[in-house]
């Protein structure tokens, strides 16, 4: 099933209900550009998770009137858009780049140790943080 769009598949699946299990909420989104498997939509089912997939947010977008759309747009672009925000805290994250590794990391390391690594996209072309 490749249609050249991304996939999620059922590990990150599992790594997010791993995450609502242990922090005792009872229902999560997943939201992605592209598309689930088979399997992730079986699994999804039943245990609180709610999976939305990019043709789905397309029409939802598209349902929206002209100035609900203008809004959700300046919402989405709010501040800087091409640096990622943590997902553990929501703060902007800085890229760590050097010759071995790339890998965005939150810029309140003092208390938060979210990480993101890039992925397919060669590190020269991401933004410098420095």
């Amino acid at each position: 099933m490749n249609t050249g769009k991304s996939v999620v598949g059922i590990e990150q699946i599992r790594a997010l209900y791993a995450v609502l299990k242990q922090r005792r909420v009872a229902q999560g989104f997943f939201i992605t550009s592209g598309q689930f498997t088979d399997e992730v939509k079986r699994a999804a089912r039943g245990v609180g998770m709610f999976r939305i997939d990019g043709s789905t947010m397309l029409e939802k977008i598209s349902a929206l009137t002209p100035s609900q759309q203008e809004n959700l747009l300046a919402i989405a672009i709010k501040d800087n858009y091409l640096v990622p925000s943590c997902p553990l805290c929501l703060k902007k994250m800085a890229l760590h780049d050097n010759e071995f590794t790339a890998f965005w990391h939150c810029t309140n390391h003092r208390n938060c140790r979210g990480q993101l690594q890039p992925e397919r996209v060669k590190s020269a072309a991401l933004p410098k943080n420095r």
